[in-house]
């Protein structure tokens, strides 16, 4: 809520918000999805987080191991291919 109070709907129109910090490793999977859903309301288009051991422990909860594997496969700098996207 504090992000939606700087960033009016018209500061966010059109930008990519990320969130990353110390304190994204604090924040359950659900917690950031949740997160991820208010971006509409600054009027940001995406919104996201780095993948984390949160979201690894929540993939493998729901079943889905071989995602959580694959995904820690990109984690960190310098691991996705910008020119890919």
């Amino acid at each position: 809520l504090k992000v939606a109070g700087i960033l009016t709907v018209k500061g966010g129109t059109g930008a990519i918000v990320e969130y990353f910090g110390p304190g994204v490793d604090n924040i359950s999977c659900t917690g950031m999805a949740t997160i991820c859903n208010m971006g509409a309301e600054i009027g940001a288009t995406p919104s996201m987080f780095p993948f984390n051991n949160r979201m690894a422990d929540y993939l493998r909860a729901t079943e889905r191991p071989e995602i959580a594997i694959l995904a820690d496969t990109y984690r960190g700098p310098g691991k996705l291919d910008t020119q890919i996207g």
